[in-house]
């Protein structure tokens, strides 16, 4: 194979040296798999597509590739230059590319040679995008009623100029600086990653959550050892997840506590009872075949006989195979 080209890096008008290719984060990797776009590779630049037309795109774009899970788009030779640049550019060190082989990428994509084994997981990646783009749509559009209802009420454009609106008030009295959007809770955390692993089984993760705060922060979210290689992080030896539920966790005392502080979590935050009790059950029952049972404390989610759950949750033993579930409780 053909070494992948590396470009010279350039001077910018403003006197900066402008780098051959973008430096690619762990944020815009995060960004393109919430928001189901590919970051497209060409030298000097990036942008943003989504999968559309399926067939007919690889017919008139022929030698585009797609890697779901890099979420990297582009001709085979500029994605194996980009992942080259990753590994080599001092600036790139943190890099999620860095270590990666450029040709594991390539391998790993979507194309027009193999459109057919993969035409299932195109069209639900399709769907998905569709189902994020109405939900956006609708979240952050107002309709024209309502437009016209609110100017009417504030007394025209003139009204609305004029309206000087209260701030948050600091325990000072003084105004307080509103701060940025609310964060995401641990349990939309675990429901986007279930419709991203029915969207791709093939690469599917969870959230190791040895770490979890009480905060809710802390869990890493990881590929399962299974998918194709090239992907990391990986999850670490030794760790337990039920299918069902895309949480892990050591089969050990401390591994124990750390996946009851997440089930307790995701029920305070409204998830199933019912479900997550199935889910806690299924470890202790992995943790008293790895090890002595564990004296710990019962469960604080409503105590109840372990019930048999209908097949829009289906509880997979642990070892047994199936798909994601879809979000509990919603």
């Amino acid at each position: 194979m053909a070494l992948p080209l590396l470009l010279p890096a350039t001077a910018s008008p403003s006197g900066r040296t402008k780098k051959p290719w973008q430096i690619y984060t762990t944020k815009a990797r995060g960004n393109a798999t919430d928001k189901h776009y590919y970051i497209k590779v060409e030298p000097g630049k990036t942008g943003n597509l989504h999968l559309t037309g399926a067939l007919n795109m690889f017919k008139s774009k022929p030698t585009m590739i797609y890697n779901p899970s890099w979420r990297l788009a582009g001709k085979p030779g500029d994605i194996l230059a980009f992942v080259a640049f990753q590994n080599s550019d001092a600036d790139a060190a943190d890099s999620p590319l860095r270590g990666i082989n450029g040709a594991d990428v390539v391998a790993n994509a979507y194309k027009a040679s193999n459109f057919v084994q993969y035409r299932d997981s195109i069209e639900a990646e399709m769907k998905a995008y569709e189902v994020y783009k109405n939900t956006v749509a609708a979240r952050d559009n107002i309709s024209l009623k309502d437009a016209s209802a609110l100017l009417r009420a504030s007394g025209g454009l003139a009204g609305i100029r004029a309206m000087k609106l209260p701030g948050p008030v600091g325990a000072a009295g003084g105004k307080k600086r509103a701060r940025g959007k609310a964060k995401e809770t641990f349990r939309t955390k675990i429901e986007q990653l279930i419709a991203s692993n029915n969207t791709n089984p093939i690469f599917a993760q969870v959230f190791d959550v040895v770490k979890l705060t009480d905060k809710g922060t802390g869990a890493r979210k990881q590929y399962l050892r299974t998918v194709p290689k090239g992907h990391t992080p990986v999850l670490g030896v030794g760790r337990y997840y039920d299918i069902g539920l895309p949480i892990a966790s050591t089969l050990d005392a401390a591994g124990r506590a750390a996946y009851f502080k997440a089930i307790q979590q995701l029920g305070a935050q409204g998830m199933d009872a019912t479900a997550l009790r199935v889910y806690m059950a299924n470890f202790d029952t992995a943790l008293s075949q790895a090890a002595p049972l564990l004296s710990a404390a019962p469960m604080q989610l409503q105590p109840a006989t372990i019930p048999t759950l209908g097949t829009s949750q289906t509880v997979v033993q642990p070892g047994q195979g199936g798909p994601f579930l879809q979000p509990m409780g919603v």
